[in-house]
């Protein structure tokens, strides 16, 4: 006679569901970390995590206005303007004002063609008193009078008002001999000299003078 031996479910290989829910909820955890694992040591998790969350860059450019074209310059053109008088009058104008006075215009005459204008006559220079001059002798070079030399220098002396001399006297020619002039131009310092005058004005003058010196 055979025995039969009952078992409880569970130990008879009989899987309650809610066991089996756990179980694969427990893997898919188990999964999951070691996937995270797995990325942060290889670095793909930063890199991952860069990108997305990169910061966006954003360029502002400047909007860019056409220039507006500048108008047209209009250069201004003046005209002279013509007035016309009419014909000149022929007759004198009289030209009568408010306070009863009459202008009259009288006609220029103009000088005919080829008159020359007359200057004033100038009146001429006089002389008041005479001129006196020294010996030539006492002057005479003894440099040339030992060498037999003779010339004439001519020297100009100029005065004031009254006769007096202005300055000293200058050559205007010489003689070609250096001692005759140096004599000439004593004989002019020892001078004594008349007065200029011009319509009965005294006046300053310049008189020349030809001094010679002659053994004979």
């Amino acid at each position: 006679m055979a025995h039969s031996v009952s078992q409880p479910l569970s130990e008879a290989g009989f899987v309650s569901p809610a066991l089996s829910q756990r179980a694969v909820m427990f893997a898919g955890i188990v999964a999951f970390h070691v996937v995270l694992v797995y990325l942060f040591a290889s670095g793909l998790a930063v890199k991952t995590i860069k990108v997305v969350f990169e910061p966006a860059q954003v360029e502002i450019v400047d909007k860019i206005e056409k220039p507006a074209k500048p108008p047209p310059q209009l250069t201004p053109t003046f005209e002279k303007p013509v007035i016309d008088l009419g014909p000149p009058p022929d007759f004198p104008l009289n030209i009568q004002e408010d306070t009863g006075t009459a202008l009259t215009a009288q006609p220029t005459v103009a000088d005919p063609p080829g008159a020359a204008t007359v200057p004033p006559p100038v009146e001429p220079i006089r002389l008041v008193g005479r001129h006196q001059l020294p010996n030539t002798d006492d002057f005479y070079p003894a440099q040339a009078r030992r060498g037999n030399i003779e010339g004439a220098t001519n020297i100009q002396v100029c005065v004031d008002e009254q006769g007096r001399r202005v300055g000293d006297p200058k050559i205007l020619q010489s003689s070609g001999n250096e001692f005759l002039d140096k004599g000439a131009l004593e004989v002019g310092r020892h001078g004594k000299y008349a007065r200029s005058t011009r319509g009965g004005a005294p006046i300053s003058n310049c008189y020349g003078f030809r001094i010679i010196f002659n053994l004979h």
